[in-house]
């Protein structure tokens, strides 16, 4: 959401003395600053003390660029988490900083001492001729149940689910609509100052 953003159109008073028109919208020229918004919600509306407001670094490019693992974690759990029900079911999609994994898992692209390693640390048996392609085929057999996630194993921990929705069906989230709620109350309730528009969002 940008700072200038407003109704691009408006209905105004016209003067009967005058004729000039009364209360249109005043809006500077251009997007103004950036705001990058986050926040979860529930059949029951907004979760409580689970919005994250503040300024984009970047006025270009992709707003997913600035968020990362780290912040989201952290709202993630001393936010989201406190603040819903029991035995809750978290809806995700698939954004990098809501998929970071606990370890790395190995590839075919790995270094042969590198999946050797691996399969020791989990307690694996090598195969009697350790060539590169018959350790990979037996990392295949049990790399799965360690495919772990960071948000999954907090909520898990917690007495949660994390669900994820399927990759390009941004239309099954229901976030999607809420937020264009949102940006038309900010455009219709228009401030020049970032400071004001963040406080109408929150």
């Amino acid at each position: 959401m940008h700072t200038h953003d407003a109704i691009a159109r408006s209905w105004v008073e016209k003067d009967e003395v005058t004729g000039e028109t009364l209360g249109s919208i005043s809006c500077p020229s251009g997007k103004g600053k950036r705001l990058i918004i986050l926040h979860a919600g529930s059949e029951d509306g907004w979760i409580p003390n689970c919005d994250l407001v503040y300024q984009s670094i970047e006025e270009e490019g992709d707003y997913h660029e600035e968020m990362n693992c780290q912040s989201f974690e952290n709202l993630f759990e001393n936010n989201l988490i406190p603040n819903i029900p029991p035995n809750s079911l978290i809806v995700m999609d698939n954004v990098s900083y809501h998929s970071r994994r606990f370890e790395p898992l190995p590839t075919s692209n790995w270094r042969k001492g590198d999946m050797i390693t691996w399969l020791t640390n989990k307690g694996i048996p090598l195969p009697t001729k350790g060539i590169k392609q018959n350790l990979y085929a037996i990392i295949k057999k049990h790399k799965e149940k360690y495919r772990k996630y960071v948000i999954d194993e907090m909520a898990k921990t917690a007495g949660h689910e994390v669900v994820c929705l399927p990759l390009y069906y941004c239309e099954l989230n229901p976030i999607e609509m809420a937020w264009s709620q949102v940006k038309h109350y900010g455009k219709t309730q228009f401030r020049i100052h970032a400071r004001r528009i963040t406080s109408s969002c929150e």
